[in-house]
């Protein structure tokens, strides 16, 4: 990670050109693409167990215990979502999913075949999942394949980088054939192709660091937090916002209001994806009562070396999954069957997650969420969330040029006052999450009464490592 090549190592690519080696492994994968976008499935499908088996990404039935684990790590006072009783109080059939746990990108993403390419560069990840009701326990899901869209945007002068722009959009169903979600997963693949004579070693031998290429993410200095870093974070957790069962009518919303921050971390251990969970296992939880609480706050142990406070208790800083659920990588090779045809799966770049690491793009999705969750109360419903990281500029400025993605969006840029604003840094374990937020819309749509709360994630810093929003259905004095 973050090495650097001798271009003339590799090939030259050109738009919609193949070396022989790749020629027929692409043309399987344009035609299945093919068959992908030519065929429909129906909720009276799902219900009938008729999905041709090309459309179904993944099945999952998710317990109540891994909602519970998912949503106390980012929201733990967040008693709708916790709590059985507090949620039928509220209407609902029970505790429900946080809207990212349903879909999951590595399901719906088309990445292209290994024989098309020895090295892969991943940038301008942008993502969008809209809620169309809540995901119970039991509840089994069904994730359909609906459209993938790979547009070559490798210079027609010839590159030693095939430049891919992925979309890859979805359709999540339940049991009962209704939509739970739709969704949009949007990546830049970069591919590289060594001269055979330039082989680094056999390609048989080829393992992720042979393949991962990214900018050196790693080569911004970490500086150890002090007292008086501590003093602000606490300061700000006890400023958050927990709204409860106290409405938030939507017809007393400003467009404009600038959220109280968020807080969460530093994060000393990252989230590990586990397929076809849209949320993670591992990674540690929000501290909040320990912040806020003089005593609890001076029984935590600090880190020499990091200056990071935690309780001293892994299993509680660091809970773990219920379920037997485990990380991806750790999973058997026969239910990872991208891995045993011959594929390299990216999730590995997050098997470190307690040294400093990359963080999932998910885990900051979900540190802002909770704390949007937490400022709507037990009335507010997420109806969709959009994030996004790794913008071109900064891939370019770290020696990883990329061309733009046509349907990138740095979404905190629809803020008045950031509309040249990048994402400079990748997040890292040991980074602060501190939320930042403002509404920055509200309207009437299908008889809902929604407005869009846009967040980013900033470092000790206050460097924007990810950008996203979130939009909230809320109660109205007039229904």
């Amino acid at each position: 990670m973050g090495r650097y090549y001798n271009p003339d190592d590799f090939i030259i690519q050109y738009p919609g050109v193949y070396h022989d080696a790749a020629k027929e492994a692409m043309a399987k994968y344009f035609s299945m693409i093919s068959e992908i976008n030519s065929t429909e499935v129906t909720g009276a499908d799902i219900v009938s167990g008729k999905i041709p088996p090309v459309k179904l990404g993944a099945t999952l039935t998710p317990s109540g215990d891994f909602m519970r684990y998912c949503t106390e790590k980012y929201a733990p006072e967040y008693a709708l979502m916790l709590d059985s009783k507090v949620a039928k109080a509220h209407g609902y059939e029970d505790i429900f999913a946080m809207i990212g746990l349903s879909s999951c990108d590595d399901v719906f993403t088309m990445p292209t075949p290994p024989e098309a390419r020895d090295t892969l560069l991943v940038s301008q990840i942008y993502h969008r999942v809209e809620s169309m009701r809540p995901v119970y326990p039991g509840d089994t899901l069904y994730m359909i394949r609906d459209k993938s869209i790979i547009t070559d945007l490798t210079p027609s002068g010839g590159s030693i980088y095939r430049h891919l722009h992925q979309q890859d959009f979805g359709t999540v169903y339940n049991q009962k054939g209704e939509v739970v979600n739709k969704v949009c997963y949007t990546t830049m693949e970069s591919l590289k192709v060594y001269k055979n004579d330039r082989l680094p070693k056999p390609r048989a031998e080829f393992g992720f660091g042979d393949m991962w290429e990214d900018p050196d993410w790693f080569s911004r200095p970490f500086r150890p937090y002090t007292d008086e870093d501590y003093a602000l974070f606490r300061e700000i957790a006890k400023n958050e916002i927990l709204r409860g069962d106290e409405p938030l009518y939507w017809e007393n919303v400003v467009v404009g209001t600038e959220i109280p921050d968020g807080m969460f971390g530093p994060v000393f251990a990252g989230v590990c994806p586990t397929k076809p969970y849209g949320q993670g296992v591992g990674g540690c939880r929000k501290l909040k009562k320990e912040f806020v609480n003089d005593e609890l706050f001076a029984k935590m142990i600090r880190d020499e070396a990091t200056g990071i406070y935690t309780t001293g208790n892994p299993s509680y800083d660091v809970p773990e999954a219920p379920d037997g659920i485990k990380p991806f990588f750790l999973a058997p090779p026969d239910e990872k069957p991208e891995e045993s045809a011959g594929g390299i799966s990216t999730t590995d770049i997050h098997k470190t997650a307690n040294e400093r690491s990359a963080l999932i793009n998910f885990m900051g999705r979900d540190i802002a969420l909770g704390h949007i969750m937490n400022y709507v109360g037990y009335h507010g419903f997420v109806r969709s969330c959009e994030w996004s990281i790794m913008t071109p500029d900064v891939h370019t400025a770290l020696g990883k040029p990329v061309p733009a993605a046509p349907t990138f969006r740095n979404v905190a840029r629809k803020v008045p006052g950031m509309e040249t604003s990048t994402i400079p840094i990748h997040g890292l374990t040991t980074d602060l999450a501190r939320t930042k937020a403002r509404i920055t819309d509200k309207y009437v749509q299908e008889d809902r009464f929604l407005i869009e709360i846009t967040f980013w994630n900033v470092d000790i810093e206050d460097r924007i490592w990810l950008t996203g929003a979130a939009k909230i259905e809320l109660p109205s004095i007039c229904k």
